[in-house]
């Protein structure tokens, strides 16, 4: 489940404009396989790319990799939060030490 409250709404070439939009949870869960993941993170916001704008490419085995079939789920501090007021810095300062973890699970229910 992507536990998450809201999501930062972005303009036409996928920019985030600062305004926050609200979301109901939504399940990273397959009911045919059973097959579910979660993600556990330190860090403030989640990346998420589904790779619709993709061409068609030929994966392993000749086998077809269609726009949309793919997911990447990246934990980040929030995308260019240094051009949007009232979000935090994102700034690491010479010096600076940047630490964070993710956990990701997978299981079969």
């Amino acid at each position: 489940m992507i536990n998450a409250s809201s999501v930062l709404v972005t303009d036409a070439d996928l920019i985030s404009t600062g305004a926050v939009a609200p979301v109901a949870n939504s399940a990273l869960y397959d009911a045919e396989s059973g097959r579910s993941m979660e993600l556990l993170t330190t860090e403030t916001s989640l990346q998420v790319y589904s790779a619709n704008r993709l061409p068609n490419l030929h994966g392993r085995n000749d086998s077809l990799i269609a726009a949309g079939q793919a997911l990447c789920l990246e934990p980040q501090r929030i995308p260019d939060s240094t051009s949007l007021p009232g979000f935090p810095s994102i700034v690491l300062m010479p010096g600076g030490e940047y630490l964070h973890t993710s956990c990701y699970r997978f299981r079969i229910r």
